[in-house]
């Protein structure tokens, strides 16, 4: 990986943040576009390291990962047409695949990776509660594992239900693990690892250690 590219993404994305409308980004759509360029190069890596332990994203292109720069400002009251940030879900299903996936941010200030699932219906969460109601000691031993800890820490617990979640046992032994409102594991970056060479090799080496938590929700949402 070019070290020189990945500098030139924050950079960009903070000149974005301070003109976001129409006029500047056409004036610099060049520059965006060599940014897309550096960030599906990156891509398609990691796409080649990951098939190794996740065959389902054999199929994947670097095109289908990536999330549109254009924010939907139809229903809202912030009429940016931009977003301030870059997003790349990889998952079997691409970027808007209603599954388990391995997730790359890149925004000035706030850079991760991860993985899990965010923003599905409900139905799709009824699914992953069950699962981990009836598996609960192998969804804990997933999330207990030594290198998942290390590197990942625990779920995030913005926005957790206060009760427990309809149609379950309040006394359940793990009652607590059914309250996530999302099930998603992330790893912040700092702005200066980015362009280090080693960067991939980091981010594969990394969404290796959640394989087995990405097909353990996968799995519960086949269900």
């Amino acid at each position: 990986m070019e070290e020189q590219g990945m500098k030139n993404i924050i950079p960009f994305l903070k000149k974005l943040a301070e003109n976001n409308n129409r006029d500047w980004f056409h004036s610099h759509k060049e520059e965006y576009l060599e940014v897309k360029e550096r960030i599906e190069s990156f891509i398609g890596i990691c796409l080649q390291g990951m098939v190794g332990f996740d065959k389902e994203l054999d199929w994947l292109t670097p095109k289908k990962c990536m999330y549109r720069i254009y924010r939907d400002i139809r229903f809202s009251k912030d009429k940016k047409p931009y977003k301030d940030h870059i997003g790349v879900f990889i998952s079997k299903g691409g970027a808007h695949g209603n599954c388990s996936g391995y997730y790359l941010h890149f925004e000035p200030g706030n850079c991760f990776f991860g993985a899990g699932v965010y923003g599905l219906p409900p139905v799709a969460m009824k699914k992953i509660r069950q699962s981990i109601y009836f598996q609960s000691e192998e969804f804990k031993n997933i999330l207990l594992e030594p290198s998942l800890i290390k590197t990942f820490g625990k779920l995030e617990e913005v926005d957790k239900m206060k009760l427990s979640p309809k149609g379950f046992d309040k006394d359940f032994k793990d009652i607590d693990l059914l309250k996530y409102r999302y099930y998603f594991l992330t790893h912040l970056v700092k702005e200066e690892e980015m362009v280090e060479n080693t960067y991939a090799t980091k981010v594969i080496e990394s969404f290796k250690i959640l394989e087995k938590f990405n097909k353990f929700l996968n799995n519960a949402l086949e269900f």
